[in-house]
């Protein structure tokens, strides 16, 4: 697949915006495509990735336009401790509530758990996990506390809920809470958030009531997420700044029970594409043995020559890519697109059978 020149520029300064560090040289090739690019054009093309803030720290850290770049920064520092402080008080009383399997998850768990620069996050929601029998508990909580609630399904399978409060988060932004670990509308959820989380080690971030949870949990959800997204889809490369996070402080003990629980979830493909790309675009150095059988999936996603991800894919293409994140083999994995488990079908469609599987269809294509 031929990648536009504009593209790829922009997307170097994307990667470079999600890491940590910079060398010299570095810096100075990014410096001249930042000034070929131009100011005004890679605001807008900022705005529409939605890496506003993590492309303004690059320009902020090469000393280009911090005209117009510092107020960027400078709004979503001031956006997300707001957002902290909310989601303080809300942890706060759900923890009075007795709530107890619940934390932050994805992106803005990750952020918090490396205790990493808080601007730099550009979502307009934060992802939380609750087991589904504390979730009831949630939502008398957060109704209790003014939010209001819409609750989203797949079928007749409750998946997850929405809150907003007009007055206590920034205009568009709300808190999500999902009963499973990564939620999916048209598949099975792969994992069980019991069989990789320690309950016992939740911890809390800085002196607040907000809840996180251990590292591996968190960076095995992180990884499976990108694959959700098929590897390149928006959010693209920002959520690679997830593994930055997630990773930070990672043991080989802990890596080596992640590689243990995707062999046991059969995920292990979508666990090493993600990581290689990782490696590839942030410079993390997660273990990728050798004979994963990736290749396929990363010729889908990954312009290997100039080390970007590829554009948005079409519906084709995301459709490949998912049937390739298949442990056993291509065959195996359409065949769990079009036939998904009977009992989640039944769950979803109201019958496992032939009445379920035309639904599914339906929905899929």
């Amino acid at each position: 697949m031929k990648t536009d020149g504009k593209f790829i520029r922009f997307s170097t300064l994307a990667n470079a915006s999600v890491r940590e560090d910079l060398a010299q040289d570095e810096k100075q090739e990014l410096t001249r495509i930042a000034l070929e690019l131009g100011g005004k054009t890679l605001l807008e093309m900022a705005k529409q990735a939605k890496m506003l803030p993590f492309l303004a720290k690059l320009m902020l850290g090469l000393g280009i336009d911090p005209q117009i770049w510092q107020p960027v920064y400078d709004r979503y520092a001031e956006r997300n401790c707001q957002i902290v402080a909310e989601l303080d008080r809300v942890y706060a009383a759900l923890t009075d509530a007795g709530c107890k399997k619940l934390f932050v998850s994805e992106n803005f768990g990750a952020m918090l758990a490396a205790d990493s620069d808080i601007a730099l996050f550009a979502s307009g929601d934060v992802d939380n996990y609750v087991d589904a029998a504390e979730y009831p508990a949630v939502k008398q909580v957060l109704t209790g506390l003014g939010y209001r609630c819409e609750e989203r399904f797949a079928g007749t399978l409750f998946i997850s809920a929405t809150f907003e409060h007009a007055e206590r988060l920034p205009e568009g932004f709300d808190f999500g809470f999902e009963v499973f670990p990564l939620s999916r509308l048209t598949q099975p959820c792969a994992v069980r958030t019991d069989d990789f989380t320690d309950w016992t080690k939740l911890r809390a971030y800085r002196d607040t009531a907000i809840l996180l949870p251990p590292r591996e949990a968190l960076l095995y959800i992180c990884l499976l997420h990108i694959s959700l997204h098929s590897f390149c889809r928006a959010p693209a490369i920002r959520l690679y700044r997830d593994i930055v996070n997630a990773a930070e402080g990672l043991t080989e003990a802990e890596w080596a029970r992640i590689a243990v629980q995707a062999k046991k979830d059969q995920t292990e493909r979508r666990l090493y594409t993600a990581a290689y790309l990782s490696n590839r675009i942030t410079g993390t150095a997660l273990p990728v043995p050798r004979g994963t059988e990736i290749e396929r999936l990363l010729k889908l996603v990954f312009d290997e020559e100039y080390g970007v991800l590829l554009p948005e894919p079409s519906r084709a293409r995301v459709m490949r890519i998912e049937i390739n994140c298949h442990d056993r083999s291509c065959a195996a994995g359409l065949k769990a697109m079009l036939l998904p488990d009977k009992s989640w079908r039944k769950r979803v469609y109201g019958s496992g059978g032939l009445r379920g599987i035309v639904r599914h269809w339906k929905r899929i294509f």
